[in-house]
C-alpha cells in the first residue's frame, strides 16, 4: 500500500489490490472507497463480474443504502435499501429503451407494477383522463363520476350507475338524456 499523509495523519491509502480508500484505513473491496467513519459512504465498485456502479450507505440508526449499478446486458438498476443490508430493484432501464418501475423486467416503453397517480393521463396531445377524486376507474370505492368530454364540452356522464347524456344533473333515473333521441 501508499498512504498519502498531511501533518501526520493518513489522509489517502492506494492499496496493493489497486483500490483507493480516503477517509478510510480499511479495504472493503471497493475501487473507490470513501470510508464510513461519520455512518455515510460512497463506493465506486464491480458486484461480481456483471455489474458496476455506485453504492451509498448511511448508517444513522440502521443501515439504509442506494445503489446504481450498469451492465447485465446494458441494464441500468436503482436499488434501495432501509433497515436492511438487502436491497430491492426499484428501476430498471433495459438496453433497448423499456423502462420498468416495480419490475425487472419491462415489455413495454413503460411497465408499472403498482398504482399509478398523475394529475393527467395523455395520449398524443389529447387528455385521456384529468382530474381528482372524482375521476377513478376500476374501482369500488368510487364516491364521484366519470366524464366525457371533447373540445366542445362534456356530453356524457356516468353517475353511480346511472348513464346522464347531455345533462349533469342526476335525477336518479338509469338513463338521462337531455334533448331528443333519433332512433
Amino acid at each position: 500500500s501508499t498512504t498519502f499523509s498531511t501533518n501526520g495523519s493518513e489522509r489517502m491509502r492506494l492499496t496493493s489490490g489497486g483500490n483507493l480508500l480516503i477517509g478510510t484505513t480499511s479495504d472493503s473491496g471497493f475501487r473507490l472507497d470513501f470510508g464510513n467513519s461519520t455512518g455515510k459512504s460512497f463506493h465506486l465498485h464491480t458486484s461480481g463480474a456483471d455489474y458496476y456502479g455506485f453504492n451509498m450507505l448511511q448508517y444513522d440508526g440502521g443501515p439504509f443504502s442506494t445503489n446504481i449499478f450498469a451492465g447485465n446486458n446494458g441494464e441500468i438498476k436503482l436499488r434501495t435499501a432501509s433497515g436492511t443490508t438487502t436491497q430491492t430493484t426499484r428501476l430498471t432501464v433495459k438496453a433497448n429503451g423499456n423502462v420498468g418501475i416495480g419490475t425487472t423486467s419491462p415489455i413495454y416503453p413503460l411497465d408499472v407494477n403498482g398504482n399509478i397517480r398523475a394529475t393527467a393521463y395523455r395520449i398524443g396531445g389529447g387528455t385521456i383522463l384529468s382530474g381528482d377524486s372524482t375521476v377513478n376507474l376500476g374501482s369500488a370505492g368510487a364516491t364521484g363520476f366519470i366524464t366525457f368530454t371533447t373540445t366542445s364540452g362534456e356530453g356524457m356522464r356516468l353517475s353511480g350507475s346511472n348513464l346522464l347524456i347531455g345533462t349533469t344533473t342526476d335525477s336518479g333515473n338509469k338513463l338521462e338524456v337531455a334533448g331528443g333521441i333519433r332512433q
